[in-house]
């Protein structure tokens, strides 16, 4: 798997207001860095507790994140510098022995009946994940200026290039009044809406059903878990320059109408 971003809904509010929707893929260690970003921000992740310990296992052995190039340690967060290339050889066979070392250690506590909650997380820093992110304008550009930057982590800095291609092609969607962003899904039809949410809910499974018994089921399990946050992506434009009822500038997120906030 490489880091990829795809736009997958982007929508201007009657004001001008931007807000665009990615699915993304990318290294899994760099999500707490990803996480640092709150405001005008919305994201949901595959999770290490929704995949089988063998699944995952199979997914790491055939598609393991690997350090392209090694930097040299250094005081701060960051070093642009990178080993000689002997010396990102031997940092490289280091990597590939943890890596199976971490792997050997996860088949044992399959074996054991440990849960994946808890194996799983062994071979994080060797996987890829997916997710699904929801940004207005102003915080993107916060994100661009931050991480397309020679300081940034290499591998978050080659996701915000992603990002920032996918969004420099794509032509957003002018909504009126009280229209909705749907992610997934070109109209805000109540059949799509629900799948859109379910769609942005099953990120977790790396599995999409929008069967409407199987949307029906998902739906109402997240209705009364709660686990609301696939409804921050799906939003409605407001005629306004203003954070609305969530997190997001110009739009009002369909969790602030499941929560009883105004929309």
């Amino acid at each position: 798997m490489t880091t990829k971003a795809t736009v997958i809904a982007d929508s201007v509010n009657p004001r001008g207001i931007r807000l665009t929707t990615f699915e993304i893929e990318f290294p899994r260690f760099i999500i707490a860095e990803i996480n640092t970003y709150r405001n005008g921000v919305a994201r949901n992740y595959q999770s290490s507790r929704a995949v089988s310990l063998s699944k995952q296992r199979k997914l790491v052995m055939s598609d393991p994140f690997i350090p392209a190039r090694f930097t040299k340690n250094g005081k701060g967060m960051s070093n642009s510098e990178f080993l000689t290339d002997d010396e990102n050889i031997v940092a490289d066979m280091i990597w590939r022995g943890a890596l199976q070392n971490a792997l050997r250690a996860h088949q044992k506590l399959e074996s054991i009946g440990v849960h994946k909650q808890y194996a799983n997380r062994l071979l994080e820093p060797f996987m890829y994940t997916r997710g699904i992110i929801t940004t207005d304008q102003f915080a993107l550009e916060h994100i661009f200026a931050q991480r397309i930057s020679e300081h940034a982590q290499p591998e978050f800095r080659t996701l915000a290039i992603a990002m920032r291609d996918a969004y420099n092609s794509s032509v957003p969607n002018q909504l009126k009044d009280e229209e909705y962003h749907v992610p997934y899904f070109d109209d805000d039809l109540i059949d799509n809406m629900m799948r859109s949410v379910v769609a942005c809910a099953q990120v977790s499974y790396r599995n999409q059903d929008f069967n409407m018994d199987t949307v029906n089921r998902v739906y109402d399990q997240l209705i009364s878990a709660p686990h609301l946050s696939p409804f921050e992506h799906l939003c409605q434009a407001n005629h306004s320059r203003e954070k609305g009822n969530g997190t997001f500038i110009g739009f009002d997120t369909w969790r602030g109408h499941i929560e009883g906030r105004k929309l």
